[in-house]
């Protein structure tokens, strides 16, 4: 064990031993039973039994954030940090002395694994004075998004790895989104309704129970707030989960103690310290709208603190928190001696010890057999569950035009849908879905959740078509003669070949006998002139293939009738 070290765990254990602290739970006997969850339920980090103390890391190792700090981180003033730091914003060391993190002197000795993560930065990370300690004797991992100043030189990894530059996606990883799921459990938180009252004695304020519910749900105001010196609970079984929703733009912790059942306050480093073990992993204060918020003063503070609003600035200043610090906004570590105990919170595995990323662990109901639980007038679940819209892509219609795309929300009660860009074919569009009143969006596939859950978005490639105009036939051509309906003008005949002239028949070698002749040819001197027969048939209308016919016969006739007369002249000439 190393010099600082042992001097460290031996000022954590001076300081307890000196501190009156917080205040025990009335005792079981002194409260109605109730029904609490199997112990399988939850996710057993911190043996019971144990509380602060000092030694070597002994319990399962812690692979959730202990401080989230969705802005940027200050430590100016303080001892130690259990845990791991995450910080998507810029973090600053300047208090001029050497910082235990990762692992520290005195705490729930409840520490990351070794050689792994425990600070973790998306973006400068500078260390103006003083140095870091990180994973004193199991070595520890530093992730920088940004610059580190000066290089590696303030930070004892002892033996783990330093990296900066890496950009804030790749230096954060999986812990991009705690920030949405800080605002998703606040908003849950702050939606159920009081199971009980307050009551205030002087500086005391009393949480006082109904004694049957395992999740006993309380509203302090700002007022409230400032004015607690010391807490107490009344009618409040110790197994039982207890949410304090604090109210107001402001929330100022002045703890001095926490008392006993008997009004005297409770010792949490000595004799108490199983009973505030129990009591700080069962604890949430949730500030879900407060913009100015301080940790303090002079008392170890117990449970668990959600600080919701991305704009809020907390310091913290007591002697030591006991439970995990989310904030969505700055943070200053700031208290002569101050730590970061790294306690879960028992009533969900997204603050327990498990790893990274934390699931959307819905809230557990109240028990809905209590019939005197009264059901919570409000949407007890704030998150609208977003559904992809319908997409109709262009097409194009039979005249060659194209009917343009359709992008289709489904109607979804208290969310306004915008499009950016033109809806049309091959276009690129982002469609946006913007939530109204304080519900928050969960996560959904194929959308992108803002960081604050108010709105997300969706990127839609529309299809890109290409329409061809349709063939409009030409009109036929009338003269065309593969056209078989087209008619032939009677006025235009076709020319038929150009027959033998008839005066100048060639001469038969052997004339023929003028009493073979043909019977259906009329005399001689009854003959008609070919040209005129042929236009004749033309002129019928008859096909060209009918003229040639009665033309080929006209010849033959005329033929035999020339033979017919010359013979009969030469019989008249020789009688002669």
């Amino acid at each position: 064990m190393s010099v600082s070290s042992m001097l460290s765990k031996a000022v954590g254990a001076a300081f307890l031993a000196g501190a009156t602290l917080v205040a025990v739970p009335v005792a079981a006997s002194a409260a109605p039973a109730v029904t609490t969850e199997p112990a399988s339920a939850r996710t057993v980090c911190i043996p019971d039994g144990s509380g602060i103390a000092t030694g070597e890391p002994k319990f399962p190792v812690d692979k959730q954030a202990n401080v989230y700090v969705g802005g940027n981180f200050l430590y100016s003033k303080g001892a130690e940090l259990e845990g791991l730091l995450v910080v998507e914003g810029d973090a600053t060391f300047d208090s001029g002395t050497k910082y235990n993190m990762g692992v520290v002197g005195a705490g729930s000795l409840m520490t990351p694994e070794p050689m792994s993560d425990m600070l973790v930065v998306g973006g400068d990370m500078t260390i103006a004075s003083g140095s870091i300690l990180l994973g004193d004797r199991i070595g520890g991992n530093v992730r920088v998004g940004g610059a580190l100043t000066p290089p590696e030189t303030g930070v004892d990894a002892n033996g783990g790895k330093v990296r900066s530059g890496l950009g804030k996606t790749e230096a954060l990883g999986d812990w991009a989104q705690v920030g949405v799921h800080l605002q998703q459990q606040s908003a849950k938180y702050a939606a159920m309704p009081a199971t009980g009252s307050t009551n205030t004695v002087g500086d005391r304020l009393v949480l006082v129970g109904d004694g049957t519910t395992n999740r006993q749900v309380f509203t302090v105001t700002q007022d409230e707030l400032t004015n607690m010196g010391s807490l107490q609970y009344e009618g409040i079984d110790p197994e039982a989960i207890v949410v304090v929703n604090v109210t107001g733009e402001t929330a100022h912790f002045g703890l001095q103690s926490m008392l006993k059942e008997n009004g005297t306050p409770m010792d949490p480093g000595n004799i108490d310290a199983a009973a505030f073990g129990a009591l700080t992993q069962r604890l949430l204060w949730n500030i879900p709208d407060a913009t100015a918020v301080t940790i303090g003063t002079g008392a170890q503070f117990p449970g668990t603190v959600l600080v919701a609003n991305p704009a809020s600035s907390t310091v913290m200043n007591a002697p030591g928190t006991n439970g995990r610090i989310w904030v969505a906004g700055d943070l200053e570590h700031k208290g002569a001696g101050s730590e970061f105990h790294a306690f879960p919170f028992l009533d969900s595995d997204v603050f327990s010890c498990k790893p990274v990323p934390p699931s959307v662990d819905p809230v557990d109901p109240v028990d809905p057999v209590d019939p005197v639980d009264p059901v919570d007038p409000v949407d007890p679940e704030p998150l609208i569950d977003l559904v992809t819209p319908k997409i109709t892509h262009a097409v194009c219609l039979n005249d060659g035009k194209i009917a343009d795309p359709v992008i289709e929300f489904v109607k979804t009660a208290g969310v306004a849908f915008s499009v950016e860009g033109e809806v049309k074919a091959g276009a690129t569009v982002t469609v946006t879905a913007t939530v109204k009143g304080n519900a928050l969006l969960a996560e959904a596939q194929g959308w992108t959740l803002s960081a604050d859950a108010k709105s997300a978005t969706m990127r839609i490639i529309l299809h890109k078509v290409t329409c061809e105009s349709p063939v409009i036939p030409e009109p036929g051509n009338p003269a065309d003669p593969e056209d078989p309906n087209e008619p032939t003008n009677p006025n235009e005949p076709a020319e038929p070949n150009t027959p033998a002239e008839p005066n100048e028949p060639a001469e038969p070698k052997t004339p023929a006998d003028p009493l073979q002749t043909n019977p259906e040819v009329p005399g001689a001197e009854q003959t008609t002139q070919p040209n005129d027969s042929v236009s004749g048939l033309a002129a019928t209308g008859g096909a060209p293939a009918a003229g040639l016919v009665a033309g080929a016969l006209t010849l033959l006739v005329v033929g035999f009738a020339t033979v017919v007369v010359a013979r009969k002249r030469n019989a008249g000439h020789s009688h002669e």
